[in-house]
């Protein structure tokens, strides 16, 4: 019987929408990252954010980001910061 319900579970499984972080309307400033690695281009970044690495995905699909450039955070997907050009 849990074979089935988690099998049901997966294949109905979506994944979760951005949270949006209120905080961001403060400072923009504040919600900088920088760009440190790129896992997968277009796709996929390591950032750096508030004195932690953090994996990072853009709000529009294709971005190009480049070591160093600097984005900002605009919410989290789980582990994962959304960011955008500034």
């Amino acid at each position: 019987m849990f074979a089935h319900n988690f099998a049901s579970f997966q294949s109905n499984h979506i994944s979760p929408a951005p949270i949006y972080l209120p905080w961001l309307d403060d400072e923009q400033s504040e919600h900088e990252a920088v760009i440190e690695d790129v896992l997968e281009p277009g796709k996929e970044w390591r950032v750096r954010y508030k004195a932690s690495f953090w994996k990072a995905c853009a709000t529009k699909a294709g971005l190009q980001f480049s070591p160093k450039d600097v984005v900002q955070v605009v919410g989290r997907q789980n582990l994962t910061l959304v960011i955008q050009g500034l």
